[in-house]
């Protein structure tokens, strides 16, 4: 087994992330992490800023791309490394690196819609006429992007599902 160091960060994306199709496709962005603690006086204060790179690959990656921007509050899981360079003045750099499993949008602060990812068979992004992912997914809304349909009162056509409990006035949930 390895020792490797398995960390989630929150925190905001630096910029927004990119992907890159050199042999196997990845997508990195930088990631911003700020704790927060009460001062000697009992005032909140900001600590130092730490600053990840995080790289992902595959699903994830364009996944990624797609949906991380500039200031995106996210929640990153993977596995942290570092990374040695040699900057632009020729100094060398060591950075931490996370190589990422899991990228989350993080919801303390706002919301967020999901949209389920279509592929082609052949793992190419989908065509612009390929219509709306959400359109065959009941739990994504209407594929218009309008308010979903009032779910209150079924289609007269439609049957009612046996329940447990049928007489009571309160859903089985």
């Amino acid at each position: 087994m390895k020792n490797d160091i398995h960390i989630t960060v929150s925190g905001r994306a630096g910029n927004t992330a990119t992907l890159s199709r050199n042999g196997k496709d990845y997508a990195k962005f930088r990631l911003a992490s700020n704790r927060r603690s009460r001062n000697a006086q009992g005032e909140w204060a900001d600590e130092p800023t730490q600053w990840f790179t995080v790289k992902c690959w595959g699903e994830l990656a364009h996944n990624v791309a797609a949906s991380v921007r500039t200031g995106t509050p996210v929640l990153v899981r993977g596995v942290l490394g570092a990374e040695t360079y040699l900057n632009g003045q020729g100094a060398e750099v060591t950075d931490q690196e996370i190589r990422a499993n899991a990228v989350a949008v993080e919801l303390s602060h706002g919301i967020a819609t999901y949209a389920k990812t279509v592929r082609e068979k052949d793992g190419a992004q989908p065509s612009p006429d390929a219509g709306d992912p959400r359109a065959d997914d009941p739990w994504g809304g209407t594929a218009g992007g309008g308010e979903p349909a009032d779910s209150a009162e079924p289609a007269a056509d439609a049957e009612e599902p046996a329940l447990a409990n049928a007489g009571a006035s309160e859903p089985p949930f």
